[in-house]
């Protein structure tokens, strides 16, 4: 009998011992077979190209605003702005709206599907739908309306029609633009081959 419990316990002992080497061994070859990670490898979807993402998303929302020399509050806003590359030289901005409000009150707002404009130049061609709305209850539309974002002028470079309170009015061209008189106060001029429908105002009306 003490034979036996002799042997059960080296039994026991040896088991002790062998089994969690037994286990390591196990470990050990799991960890030889899976593939070695090098922890200073680059993740491959972290490698971004800012500049291509830009080229292909733009920048969302931009807001440009400034005061021209003579006090002239300019706001230019976009849904998108895609900036220019090797292809093309113009930066395209998306659903733009542009804001002037001149000094003698008189606010004016132009929009448009998209505006063109070079990196070199403050000049912006508006196209698509423009439409231009003033304070004074005028509305024109035209195919481009060209606007410098410094001196607060818009010019269009196509035919305009012209809807205001004095009736209907078709030019080949309309200048809006500032003048040198103090206070400094906004002109709007229409040349090339000017046609008027003139609607009476009716008695009483300060229009």
């Amino acid at each position: 009998m003490r034979s036996y419990d002799n042997t059960y316990s080296r039994f026991i002992a040896l088991a002790k011992v062998l089994l969690p080497i037994a286990a390591l061994a196990i470990l050990s070859t799991i960890f030889l077979i899976s593939r070695n990670v090098d922890p200073t490898a680059s993740i491959p979807f972290a490698q971004v190209d800012v500049e291509q993402l830009l080229r292909d998303q733009g920048v969302s929302s931009p807001v440009y605003a400034s005061l021209s020399g003579a006090g002239t509050a300019i706001n230019f806003q976009a849904t998108r702005v895609l900036p220019s590359t090797d292809e093309t030289e113009e930066t395209r901005a998306e659903d733009v709206r542009l804001l002037l409000s001149y000094p003698d009150g008189v606010v004016v707002n132009a929009k448009a599907d998209q505006a063109l404009f070079t990196d070199e130049s403050q000049i912006a061609r508006l196209s698509g739908a423009v439409e231009i709305t003033t304070s004074e209850g005028w509305t024109m539309t035209t195919r481009e309306l060209l606007s410098d974002l410094e001196s607060a002028w818009l010019r269009s470079a196509d035919t305009v029609n012209v809807t205001g309170p004095f009736g209907e009015l078709v030019a080949g061209k309309m200048d809006i633009h500032e003048t040198n008189s103090d206070p400094v106060a906004h002109v709007v001029d229409f040349i090339d081959g000017v046609k008027l429908i003139y609607t009476p105002q009716p008695d009483g009306d300060p229009k």
